[in-house]
């Protein structure tokens, strides 16, 4: 646009086609999950149950009703802006801030950017599809000490337990097994980003040089996993109490050890499972029975209210909450969302020997739903309760809250030219041309969850993490006390006894506490000698000598997802199972060049 100033923009237009299976055995649920899902919510809302949603059926991509297993997206138009600007910096206050012609530089930019996906989600979807890859599940929990088959050999298999097969070909309903199981939304977008930056740097004299920087990152529809299929949060129509508010009062009451007789009424309870009421007992005072004797694993009393119908099943009858054809259907879906905002600081320094130091900072935050890529299978990566996804909106897996850098190239002062043993000959050969680099990075802390233990509060399949009643004390220990029940070492809390009392374990309906404390983050420290030999018989030719040596101090610090926070196990709670460094590793080398 002028001397000074510069403005770049354009746009990029790009295709995405779905991946599929060539040899035409690619199945897709004959109805979108997405509308699976949709009519669960619905049905909730309005205190029907859930038998009455369309059972998943799977068809055949080829046959009539078949489609990809996401759309083609041919929409994604990517435009992105950048401006940069030189202040003449003349004369004057101008010069003065400005450092004169080529001194400042100051630039701005926005740009758009679509993830590439297709590859990933194979690993999702053919793992356990139904058609590429069945098995079939014993019904989850569903035999007792009296009903299960009697043992009568190590090799006899009682046919009572093994799932009838399904008929062959499609269209092919999924059985009513209340199977574990995942797929992918049919209705997947590709994710973007949007990145963003404004910086403005400045060279002083003496070759020093100083910017800073606002650097921002938003992603959207980014794919993230959810269960579709994980109990409804029904709502009692006569009085608009839900069952997530109804079994946490309960919850409530059980972990206060009140006795059954002085629970009260709860509206959801006396409409919904009226079936429940004794003559000495209201069917709220049946639930709490359910509820304290399955406390904290909440979700199983619900399953043996609604399924089991024990003490009995809600006025709808059986799997008024549950899906009978899955307790957990995890699948992949466009609905995860991020944002990254930093701070960054550069500060380098050149001099006139061709050595140099650079120092760099960073004061950012990173908040997401769920840090996994889309071939991850991990079920930490997975939102634990779908009808409200924020629970798990927290301080991405990787959020470092600051970060230091520097590099270094320094020219040890011997040699020929040199401040000392200014030589030619053999000295120069033995003590000139020596350098000397590093590398230094530190950071704080990185995030990590502690865990609910074998119970699941909310989900029948992921239990979840546990809930913060207190502020643990947090900081590396290497010597730590025992935890209750166990040994000492090295533990992410200085005192485990005590950071226990600070959890306890999650209501119904919640998620917990994802990524609240914190543990170790980097250090590192790398150092490289190094020093080239002019051959005698020619200056082309020339031989160098490096020693570098990684992690110098040989510093450790311990990774904080590697730890066994865990209320499920007590004896070994917070313990480090592992590191963020490596230890202390030195190699040389010799490189000929000519």
């Amino acid at each position: 646009m002028s001397r000074a100033l510069t403005l770049t923009y354009g746009v990029r237009y790009s295709l995405m086609p779905p991946i599929y299976e060539a040899n035409g055995v690619q199945t897709v649920a004959r109805e979108s999950l997405s509308t699976f899902f949709d009519t669960r919510v619905a049905l909730a809302e309005v205190g029907a149950p859930q038998f009455l949603v369309n059972p998943v059926t799977f068809i055949l991509k080829e046959q009539p009703g078949g489609r990809d297993l996401y759309p083609f997206h041919k929409k994604n138009l990517a435009p992105r802006v950048a401006l940069a600007w030189s202040p003449q910096g003349d004369s004057g206050l101008s010069k003065f801030f400005f450092g004169g012609p080529g001194k400042t530089a100051i630039r701005a930019g926005w740009g758009m950017f679509y993830d590439v996906m297709g590859a990933g989600l194979i690993t999702n979807y053919d793992a356990s599809a139904l058609g590429l890859s069945t098995s079939l599940q014993n019904p989850s929990a569903q035999l007792t000490l009296a009903t299960a088959p009697r043992f009568t050999g190590l090799n006899s298999i009682p046919a009572s337990v093994l799932p009838a097969a399904p008929p062959a070909g499609f269209p092919q309903v999924a059985p009513n097994l209340f199977a574990i199981t995942n797929s992918l939304d049919d209705r997947l977008a590709p994710p973007y980003t949007m990145n963003l930056n404004f910086s403005a740097g400045r060279e002083f004299k003496g070759g020093f040089f100083l910017q800073g920087s606002y650097v921002g990152r938003l992603s959207r529809r980014s794919l993230t996993s959810e269960d579709i299929a994980m109990p409804i949060n029904m709502k009692d129509p006569s009085s608009g109490q839900t069952y997530f508010q109804a079994a946490t009062a309960l919850a409530q009451l059980a972990n206060a050890n009140t006795p059954v007789a002085s629970v009260g009424r709860l509206p959801f309870w006396e409409n919904i499972f009226p079936g429940a009421a004794t003559a000495t007992l209201s069917a709220t005072q049946r639930a709490y029975q359910s509820i304290s004797n399955n406390a904290p694993d909440y979700s199983y009393a619900l399953y043996e209210m609604d399924v089991l119908c024990r003490p009995s099943c809600s006025k709808y009858g059986p799997n008024a909450f549950y899906n009978r054809q899955f307790s957990y259907l995890r699948t992949l879906r466009s609905i995860g969302s991020g944002s990254y905002h930093a701070m960054q600081w550069t500060a380098r320094k050149r001099f006139s020997q061709g050595d140099q130091l650079e120092f760099n900072y960073t004061w950012s935050k990173s908040i997401d739903l769920a840090s996994r890529p889309e071939n991850s299978t991990a079920t930490n990566g997975v939102i634990i309760n779908a009808f409200d996804r924020r629970q798990f909106r927290a301080p991405s897996d990787y959020d470092t809250r600051h970060q230091w850098n520097a590099n270094f190239v320094y020219g040890l002062p011997m040699g020929k030219g040199r401040k000392l043993l200014d030589k030619g000959g053999a000295v120069n050969a033995i003590v000139g041309g020596w350098q000397l680099s590093g590398l230094y990075r530190q950071s704080t802390g990185l995030p990590t969850s502690v865990g609910n233990g074998r119970f699941w509060p909310t989900n029948w399949n992921i239990t979840g993490y546990a809930t913060a009643v207190g502020t643990p004390v947090v900081g590396t220990a290497r010597n730590a006390p025992a935890p209750p029940g166990g040994t000492g070492g090295v533990n992410l809390f200085p005192n485990p006894a005590e950071a226990v009392k600070a959890f306890n374990y999650t209501m119904p309906g919640q998620s917990g506490g994802r990524n609240i404390v914190r543990g170790d983050g980097n250090f590192n420290l790398d150092l490289s000698l190094g020093k080239s030999f002019n051959m005698p018989w020619s200056e082309k030719h020339t031989l160098q000598f490096r020693w570098e040596v990684f992690n110098v101090t040989n510093s450790v610090r311990f990774d904080p997802f590697a730890t066994s926070a865990d209320l499920g196990n007590l004896g070994s709670f917070g313990k480090y199972t592992d590191t963020l460094t490596l230890p202390r590793v030195m190699q040389f080398g010799l490189r000929y060049d000519f």
